[in-house]
């Protein structure tokens, strides 16, 4: 058992933190490490993943003749972009974690006013999991920059782009998150929406920090769930205030309990 500190010396740069509000879903992804991909458009951020198209590369005869004699360039973009979109949303997910466990604005806008709780991760651990399920898994920085321009690679009449470059890229107004993102392209029997589910082995999950106005009751579920024997090395943080200072406290390890009782 490791007071928070000696957890982030030895995590160093490669602590992940997940925020959730305390739901059934969160609960569940506790109980059965588990995380959920969801689609990159389907974010708190209505202009998430967002893009401009430059189509001076579409061939002449994309659409089997001269568009650019018959249509407005505007309509050709529209159908291009459709199948852009389409793509993103049937066929890759993203899950979001942050490099920061004490912003204020995460603490309230993803766990519920600090009433929810954060996983703290081992990022190679995680993602060398993931991974091992699925190769294409990527892990990148979110970048905080203008709104991408994407221009589409032609083959024939087909297309190809560098999907990372939208789902990498955020508006600078979100900075403060200090996102990162795992991404990637869904395998066939993960397409289905409430499918889109992948497990990593308990020992990934390093502790729980849970926010300072959660209702004691619900603390004390957290604490039944670390009683799991797959869960007991997780040790349980309590955000708490101190004059003005944030401080993140142990509130609970059965590692610890067994190391007092000697068991």
């Amino acid at each position: 058992m490791k007071k928070f500190s000696a957890l982030k010396r030895e995590l160093k740069k490669d602590a992940l933190y997940r925020f959730v509000p305390f739901t059934q879903n969160s609960l569940k992804s506790l109980i059965n490490s588990t995380l959920y991909f969801s689609d990159p458009h389907y974010q708190n951020d209505p202009i998430d993943s967002n893009y401009i198209l430059d189509i001076s590369t579409v061939p002449d005869d994309y659409l089997g003749y001269d568009f650019r004699k018959y249509h407005k360039e505007e309509f050709v973009k529209f159908r291009i972009k459709f199948k852009i979109d389409y793509e993103l949303e049937k066929n890759y997910g993203i899950c979001c974690f942050s490099r920061n466990y004490n912003g204020i604005l995460l603490w309230s806008h993803y766990t519920d006013g600090a009433k929810g709780f954060c996983f703290i991760f081992d990022q190679n651990e995680l993602f060398n999991d993931l991974n091992k399920q699925n190769e294409s898994m990527v892990i990148k920085d979110v970048t905080y920059n203008v709104i991408p321009k994407i221009q589409p690679e032609f083959v024939d009449k087909d297309f190809t782009i560098d999907y990372k470059q939208i789902v990498f890229n955020k508006n600078r107004q979100w900075k403060y998150e200090s996102e990162i993102r795992i991404m990637c392209k869904l395998i066939d029997d993960y397409k289905i929406k409430d499918k889109r589910v992948y497990n990593y082995s308990p020992n990934c999950l390093k502790g729980i920090i849970v926010g300072e106005r959660m209702a004691k009751d619900e603390i004390d579920t957290i604490k039944k769930i670390l009683g799991i024997p797959q869960l007991s090395h997780i040790s349980l943080f309590q955000k708490k205030r101190k004059e003005k200072r944030i401080i993140l406290t142990v509130i609970y390890s059965i590692y610890l309990i067994n190391k007092l009782l000697k068991i």
